[in-house]
């Protein structure tokens, strides 16, 4: 019990023992001075021992080992002894000096367990009872009993209420230490999350920033500290004075930069992912940057997260790439042009000019179409289209046509289904090589025996969630259609695709196993610029894949 008592250690404080050797000095000097007859060796050898007493306690009180132990308790039981002594030789010249018993029971019953506070109260009849058995009496009559027992009732009536304080105190601290113990847990865990948190923060290779619901940054990694240096925003402010250096994807267009930035970030403005230039021109960061508000258990916000990703060399890589296709795609048409038309003069010659005529001219056209292809590869964006309408029937029946000897040669069948969709609005050109992109892979991925189906019909606009990737079998292009559609779907039962296959399958260059395999002849260009020429033209392009086939479905606005 000594060793998880909180008021344990208040058995080595001898603030009552001190009370009881001053009161002891009191009592004596008193007495003295009314009657110095009572200043007997016995009252003298009391008083004495209760000065060793308190020594005694001051001393134990410095040992660790020996003052909350429960032996403490002999030093007040042996001030109840003296104080027997004391009181038989001043009680007639003082009769108060009774009330000394007091001192060493209150200590007992404050600082000790309930039986030796029940102890020190039954030593007090002994301390009543010492005159009369000094004497060789006994009580013999009622009001001797009374005068016996009336110091110990009132003694033992002040130890209890003295030691029901001491256990409600002693709940009390018990309390106070258990919330105490709690709330450095609390802080400690708090701390050691918020330093492996900002650890995290600083490692990543992303600009991190916290901010709570008034918008005051709680934390913000040093990537994060940089860009906004580098923004003229240090501190995530930005200066009154000066527009900050944040532009758009032309790297020269200003990109205002509202004062409620973390608030609109509060608010799940910038869910989807933005795209900046950060710095001034030609010592610029590319950053990609989203927020995402932080919210309780109720559902309160709490504050915001804005993240940062340094896409500067992936955009440069990118643009470089495409700067050396539409080089190369240039340097190679114009040669191109040439051979094709030398090509075409020599259609005039004898039948073995016509020939190779014939020969060059197909390879010729192949090549220029694959240059074409370089060329429209090598553009990031493709302007808007100026849309027409377009009778997409006869449309996709040129487009059957063309590929008709293509499919028979690979034992495919190609169907077209009008449906009666009518007129689109679209750019013809545009619309033709989509589709021809879309019936080509479909025949060049099916294997002999299977079937192509080009299908035409009309819906009403699509309620579809842009950018969402149904289990990874989707790959949507975020531009909303338009009421009603025009849909042309081009399915086929050839070897599909895998879920990691359709998610790069219209990245640039990109060539599915089966394609490398087989040696299908092809750059990985066709889903790419169908993809670009169907944004241009503010329709939606999707595909969904199976390992027994490819549906691709293009939505266009209706006429």
């Amino acid at each position: 019990m000594a060793a998880t008592d909180p008021l344990a250690r208040t058995r080595s404080m001898p603030y009552v023992q001190l009370l009881l050797v001053v009161a002891t000095g009191v009592v004596v000097v008193f007495g003295g001075f009314i009657d110095a007859a009572v200043l007997t060796p016995e009252l003298l050898l009391a008083a004495g021992t209760v000065v060793v007493l308190t020594a005694l306690t001051l001393v134990l009180g410095r040992r660790p080992g020996v003052r909350a132990s429960l032996w403490m308790a002999v030093v007040p039981l042996a001030d109840l002894a003296a104080c027997a002594i004391i009181r038989a030789e001043l009680v007639d010249a003082l009769p108060a000096v009774g009330m000394l018993v007091v001192f060493p029971v209150l200590w007992l019953a404050f600082s000790f367990p309930w039986y030796l506070a029940v102890l020190g109260v039954l030593a007090t009849v002994g301390v009543t009872l010492y005159p009369l058995l000094a004497a060789g009496g006994w009580p013999i009559d009622f009001q001797q009993w009374a005068r016996v027992w009336l110091l110990p009732i009132l003694v033992g009536l002040l130890a209890a209420g003295t030691y029901s304080a001491a256990q409600a105190l002693r709940r009390s601290e018990q309390r106070r230490r258990g919330a105490s113990s709690r709330m450095r847990d609390a802080v400690r865990s708090s701390t050691e999350r918020a330093l492996t948190l900002r650890a995290i923060s600083d490692t990543t290779a992303d600009a991190v920033a916290m901010f709570d619901a008034a918008g005051t940054p709680l934390m913000v990694n040093s990537l994060a500290r940089e860009v906004a240096v580098r923004a003229g925003m240090p501190g995530g402010v930005s200066d009154p004075a000066r527009e900050p250096d944040v532009f758009g994807a032309d790297r020269v267009t200003r990109r205002p930069v509202r004062a409620d930035l973390v608030q609109q970030a509060l608010s799940g403005a910038f869910r989807d992912a933005s795209l900046v230039w950060v710095g001034q021109p030609g010592s610029q960061l590319a950053i990609s940057f989203v927020a995402r508000p932080v919210k309780g258990p109720d559902g309160e916000v709490l504050g915001a997260v804005i993240v940062g990703h340094d896409v500067t060399s992936l955009i440069e890589a990118v643009e470089v790439r495409d700067h050396f296709l539409d080089t190369v795609g240039h340097e190679l048409k114009t040669p191109l042009t040439a051979i094709l038309g030398h090509a075409a003069l020599l259609e005039g010659g004898d039948e073995a000019s016509r020939r190779s005529a014939e020969i060059i001219g197909a390879a010729g056209e192949r090549l220029l179409t694959a240059v074409n292809q370089l060329l429209a590869a090598g553009r990031s964006e493709i302007a808007e289209a100026v849309p027409s309408l377009v009778a997409v029937a006869p449309l996709l029946e040129g487009v059957r046509t063309r590929f008709h000897e293509r499919a028979r040669a690979a034992g495919v069948d190609l169907f077209v289904v009008d449906d009666g969709a009518g007129a689109a609005r679209a750019d013809a050109r545009d619309l033709v090589q989509i589709v021809e992109a879309l019936v080509s892979n479909a025949v060049a991925f099916t294997p002999p025996g299977g079937s192509v189906t080009v299908t035409l019909g009309r819906a009403a606009a699509s309620s579809r969630d842009a950018g969402a990737v149904a289990s990874g079998s989707r790959a949507p292009f975020d531009v909303p259609a338009e009421d009603p559609e025009v849909v042309i779907e081009v399915a086929d039962t050839g070897v599909g695709m895998t879920a990691d296959e359709l998610r790069q399958a219209t990245d640039a260059f990109y060539r599915t196993p089966y394609a490398e395999q087989q040696a299908v002849p092809g750059l990985g260009l066709g889903l790419t610029i169908a993809r670009k020429l169907a944004l241009a033209n503010r329709a939606t392009l999707d595909l969904v894949s199976t390992l027994t086939g490819t549906r691709a479905t293009l939505r266009l606005p209706a006429a």
